[in-house]
């Protein structure tokens, strides 16, 4: 098999699977700042939609595995994971766009939290400092990504790293209060 041209391998190109995903796991993991820089910011999200399925399903397949689990929460943690992209890229979306001014489209956003996934097939392992570095270097990758991107100051891209977390937060507070303060009640509006 043929390596993809060098202007195609700027994003994961399913025709050249292997090569390809080789190619975009070592710049997003390398040099993550020349990626997201060379990176299409229009145009379909097919593509970085299919990297994402792909480092899902190994996700998903590894942590049910390491839990023991069944087909269904290989289900789960795969509609999880891939769900989350996109609820993800919503939300920076949201801030870059109404709260920096950013024009560039919601594709590009979406291609950064695409490709960031790639950290999805290291971060089930069960080692407490190393599963810590695998976070903290994916929210760096995003950080970069969000910066590159959408063209932000160091300050509005840490601002929009932890827009995510606010969020989350609030929503799992608001779970908890419809639950009426009870964590395990609140647990099961998520999974009726």
């Amino acid at each position: 098999m043929e390596a993809p041209e060098r202007k195609k391998r700027i994003e994961f190109e399913p025709k050249h699977f292997i090569d390809s995903f080789v190619y975009v796991t070592k710049e997003v993991l390398i040099r993550p700042g020349k990626f997201f820089y060379e990176m299409p910011k229009t145009g379909s999200i097919i593509n970085p939609f299919i990297f994402i399925l792909v480092c899902s399903f190994f996700f998903a397949l590894f942590i049910a595995n390491l839990k023991g689990g069944d087909f269904k929460l290989f289900l789960l943690y795969f509609f999880a994971n891939t769900m989350s992209a996109f609820i993800q890229s919503m939300v920076y979306h949201l801030v870059v766009s109404r709260l920096f001014g950013s024009k560039a489209p919601f594709e590009a956003t979406f291609r950064i939290i695409a490709y960031i996934n790639v950290m999805c097939l290291v971060s089930w392992i069960p080692v407490v400092f190393f599963s810590l570095a695998v976070n903290i270097y994916s929210l760096y990758l995003i950080y970069i990504g969000l910066q590159v991107v959408h063209k932000l100051k160091s300050k509005q891209a840490v601002i929009t790293v932890f827009s995510f977390f606010v969020a989350s937060f609030i929503f799992f507070a608001g779970l908890l209060l419809i639950a009426g303060g009870n964590l395990e009640e609140s647990m099961k509006i998520l999974n009726p």
